[in-house]
């Protein structure tokens, strides 16, 4: 938080009050991480403003289970959105390993929560989702 407000400057007061949209994206587990060796449910406890969706990163499954239910215990029930693009950020459960066990990957972080999937197979993930019946999840 306090980064992003001193890389936005004069924009971080169109944040806080709603009018600019901001999504935080948090790595998990990894070194030099915004969590400083806390946890995600500090952060959110301690973060002034409360946002409406939250990028987390993980480098494994480690820490998702603890991590999902802070975010979905959070005021205003924020959405998680997870990015498998590679799997040093998405835990190991990453677009290429999609393609070969959807289920076991885009679905396993629907089954963990996510609301929001960023891919670069968005063909494919959509044929999924849409199989599953969680197009609009």
């Amino acid at each position: 938080y306090g980064k992003s407000k001193e890389l936005f400057g004069a924009y971080w007061k169109k944040v806080e009050s709603g009018e600019l949209l901001y999504m935080p994206v948090i790595y998990i587990g990894r070194r030099g991480n915004p969590l400083d060796g806390g946890t995600l449910s500090g952060y959110l406890d301690a973060e002034p403003r409360k946002f409406s969706m939250y990028e987390l990163c993980f480098d494994s499954p480690s820490r998702v289970h603890e991590s999902v239910a802070a975010l979905k215990s959070a005021p205003g029930a924020p959405r998680l959105w997870v990015n498998t693009l590679w799997d040093s950020i998405s835990a190991k459960h990453s677009d290429r390993a999609a393609l070969l066990d959807p289920d076991a990957n885009w679905g396993w972080w629907l089954d963990k929560g996510a609301t929001m999937i960023q891919s670069d197979y968005v063909a494919e993930l959509i044929v999924y989702l849409t199989a599953k019946g969680r197009r609009d999840f």
